[in-house]
């Protein structure tokens, strides 16, 4: 994401998802950037430019139209009737735009398609509702997936959701020195985009400090829930919740 976005101008960045993400910046993490700036002031202090052009980074988190510099940045959410991926679809959605609509468009997908459990306690009014899998780690698994994928792959983000479990797709492997056993407890981070995982960081979205994997298996435990998985299938990590 650190690279130059050959043919990219500045008409092609959306001042108002800029505005919105300064916003919303400064009310979770104080990010001290005024909203009276340029577009192209806004995106040097953020670091989105270098020598004076665009990076992917400004396009995958603030384009206009980001499909059209990267159709392979979609995201694919698919509900299934069953336990696997031979079995119908009963939805499908192709999900378009930058990666943070992305990410809040995947989510909303989910949603959609994972029960909430309601019950009554005794001494309370209130029915008490919770989603089958916890929010925090489905929004820090999605967060994962769109910050470290391999943007140079034509795969796509996916999201799966089965009867028995939720799948999170990424293309690209752990970059080394990370490994699948070192995911579930202290590494580092390592991010493989480091511009759009900076800027989740500061809308919150995620952390900065490679402890999100072993947050979500920490999250899934309280929620009452097995311990998530992680693995590698072919080109790419995979996020189970169980």
């Amino acid at each position: 994401d650190e690279q130059i976005c050959e043919g990219a101008k500045i008409s092609d960045v959306s001042r108002e998802k800029l505005l919105a993400f300064i916003k919303e910046a400064k009310r979770e993490r104080g990010l001290s950037i005024a909203e009276g700036l340029s577009v192209t002031d806004i995106l040097r202090k953020l670091k989105l430019t270098k020598d004076g052009k665009l990076t992917n980074g400004a396009i995958l988190l603030f384009g206009k139209d980001t499909q059209d510099f990267f159709l392979q940045s979609e995201l694919k959410a698919i509900r299934f009737k069953g336990l696997d991926e031979t079995r119908t679809m009963l939805d499908f959605k192709t999900i378009g735009g930058d990666a943070i609509t992305l990410l809040k468009k995947a989510e909303s997908f989910i949603y959609d398609h994972i029960p909430m459990r309601a019950w009554i306690e005794s001494g309370k009014l209130q029915r008490q509702e919770k989603w089958l899998y916890p929010p925090d780690a489905i929004r820090e698994a999605l967060a994962n997936a769109l910050a470290h994928r391999d943007y140079s792959s034509p795969g796509k983000v996916q999201v799966r959701i089965f009867d028995d479990r939720l799948e999170i797709w990424n293309p690209g492997l752990l970059p080394p020195p990370l490994t699948l056993d070192k995911l579930k407890g202290k590494h580092d981070s390592v991010p493989r985009n480091p511009l759009i995982a900076k800027a989740f960081f500061w809308i919150k979205y995620a952390e900065d400090v490679g402890s999100g994997t072993s947050k979500i298996i920490q999250w899934c435990k309280e929620w009452g829930l097995p311990e998530p998985t992680y693995e590698e299938a072919g080109t790419s990590f995979v996020t189970v919740f169980h």
